[in-house]
């Protein structure tokens, strides 16, 4: 996805532009859906889980590296990796959240 897209497109908030999730959440705030777009809270929401999948797989693979090599730090790096998981809970949950969040107003503008 990184390849496909811009890294800014995921992160804009780490060049200093938040101009789109700023209007995005006014929108939120308003009850209404943003519209999927660059830049917007939704490509944002989706590099944070992207970028928490490529921490999870690091700190796996050196836990994978360091058990192989019965190295004393293995224990560690599996701590860590059990650790970063919760950064895709959070994902989950911001994402599902935003499913749900979709749902009802979808729902509530056709009744």
């Amino acid at each position: 996805m990184l390849t496909k897209q811009s890294f800014r497109q995921f992160f804009p908030y780490l060049f200093g532009d938040n101009t789109v999730l700023k209007d995005d959440l006014k929108q939120i705030i308003k009850g209404k859906l943003p519209e999927p777009r660059e830049q917007g809270l939704g490509n944002i929401i989706q590099g944070l889980g992207i970028g928490a999948l490529i921490l999870i797989e690091v700190a796996a693979l050196l836990w994978l590296v360091l058990w192989l090599n019965n190295s004393p730090y293995a224990n560690d790096a599996r701590e860590i990796h059990k650790s970063l998981t919760g950064l895709i809970e959070a994902y989950l949950i911001g994402h599902g959240g935003m499913a749900v969040l979709h749902f009802l107003i979808e729902r509530k503008r056709f009744n």
